[in-house]
This record gives C-alpha cells, sequence and structure tokens, in this order.
C-alpha cells in the first residue's frame, strides 16, 4: 500500500487502516451522495459545516491539509472569476443576495472538491476504477479516465521538461517577438508529439485488441463496517438539509 503511482502524488501509508480498508464501492457511492446532498442545501452555514465535516474526515484518514490544498488552489482561479461577476453584477454597494450566493457556491465547489480529493486519495487508481467497473459504470468511461489520468501526468512531465530545456539556455520569460516566436515553436512542437503520441497509443492498444474495457479482478466483499461508516458519513448531509428546513425554512 505504501507503493504510489507517480501520476497521484500520494503515500497510501500515511492512512489510518480504516481509510485505506473502506470498501472503494460503498466509498463511491457514499461520496457521490453525500456531494448530491450538500448540492441540495441552500444556507452557506450549513454548507460551510459540511466543508468541515469533511476537512476533519480527511484528516481522520490521515490526509494531510497540505496535500489538499495544494489540490484545491486549483479551483481559486475559477471561483474567483466566477465570483466576481455574482458580486458586482448590480454594481456597488453589493448585494446581500450576490453575496449569499457566491459564498453558496464558493462553498459546494469547495466541499464537492474535497470528498472527490479524499475519495482518490484513499485508494490507488486501479482499485478506484475497478470499482467503478463493478458498479456497471459503462466501459469507455472507465477507459477514458484512466487515459486521461495517465498521459495527463506524461503531459505535465513533457511540459516541465520544456521548461528546464529553456531555462538551461537562458531564456528568460518576455513578450516581444523572439519569445512569442518560441513559444509558438513550443506550442506547436508539443502539438505534434501530442499526436504522434495518440497515433502510437492507438495502435498499441489495436495491436493488444483493446476492445474498450479494462480486466477487473473479483470484487472485495462489501463488510458491515463499510456500510456503517458509509451510513454516518451519508448521514451528515442529510441531517444539515433536515436542519435547514427546520431553523432556516
Amino acid at each position: 500500500m505504501a507503493q504510489v503511482h507517480a501520476w497521484q502524488e500520494h503515500d497510501y501509508s500515511t492512512l489510518k487502516p480504516w481509510g485505506r480498508q473502506w470498501e472503494t464501492r460503498s466509498k463511491i457511492v457514499t461520496a457521490l451522495v453525500f456531494i448530491f446532498a450538500v448540492i441540495a442545501i441552500d444556507h452557506p452555514g450549513l454548507v460551510m459545516a459540511a466543508l468541515v465535516f469533511v476537512l476533519g474526515a480527511a484528516k481522520f484518514m490521515g490526509i494531510s491539509y497540505r496535500y489538499l490544498g495544494r489540490k484545491l488552489l486549483i479551483l481559486v482561479p475559477f471561483l474567483a472569476l466566477m465570483s466576481i461577476p455574482l458580486l458586482f453584477g448590480s454594481g456597488l454597494p453589493v448585494a446581500a443576495e450576490n453575496y449569499h450566493f457566491a459564498l453558496l457556491i464558493i462553498f459546494k465547489a469547495m466541499t464537492g472538491m474535497t470528498v472527490m480529493l479524499v475519495m482518490t486519495a484513499t485508494q490507488p487508481l486501479q482499485d478506484l476504477l475497478e470499482s467503478m467497473a463493478h458498479l456497471k459504470i459503462p466501459a469507455p468511461i472507465i477507459a477514458v479516465l484512466f487515459l486521461a489520468c495517465r498521459y495527463s501526468y506524461l503531459f505535465i512531465q513533457e511540459l516541465k521538461s520544456m521548461q528546464r530545456a529553456l531555462n538551461s539556455r537562458c531564456l528568460s520569460p518576455a513578450l516581444n517577438l523572439n519569445a512569442l516566436k518560441v513559444y509558438g515553436e513550443l506550442t506547436g512542437g508539443v502539438f505534434i508529439k501530442s499526436l504522434n503520441r495518440s497515433e502510437e497509443v492507438y495502435h498499441a492498444m489495436q495491436c493488444r485488441c483493446f476492445n474498450g474495457g479494462l480486466t477487473t479482478t473479483t470484487p472485495k466483499k462489501i463488510k458491515g463496517k463499510d456500510v456503517l461508516i458509509s451510513l454516518f458519513a451519508m448521514s451528515i448531509p442529510i441531517l444539515l438539509i433536515i436542519l435547514e428546513k427546520v431553523v432556516f425554512p
């Protein structure tokens, strides 16, 4: 379990035993129910409470906040671009309902992303994809997800290699004509390499008689403790929905 796939960047040996051993199919169902239940909540404070619960559960599982924070930073530019027009769409001063709606969207996005990070950080990618197959998710979707994860990592490695090459040639970032020519050549090179790699992958999969699905093993048995953990996790947003209906009708 301590072995880490390079594209997942997470050490499973740091997880608590119950976090590692929670059956993946029940974990996927729990994550989906939790996210859809949080989406149904319309009070920012209650959505924030759900986010706090998820962060606490992540810490209890042994997932570091540094790992979560690094991944959640990806959302910041998108949330900022989305929130600005929501806040100032009706001019100044900012209307209370605009502020309320922006907070609601931000907290829901952060909660959903954190739930997905917890789900993907508690088992290897192969186990997650196999469990999705056992849940009867169409095989082409699972194959696309696997290939996207794998080749996204390779694409990032390619960009890092190009950045090192530019740094070794003392190219400083600029917007002058020479720098723009270099950027254009690099973009074209990446595009051509991507096309060539996709052709090579396609032919390799054809030679191996790939039929659109991945080979899976026998699914693990869902134990009573898996059901109890799932029921407890799913009950939190449901209780928050009930609380919203009673206290904030």
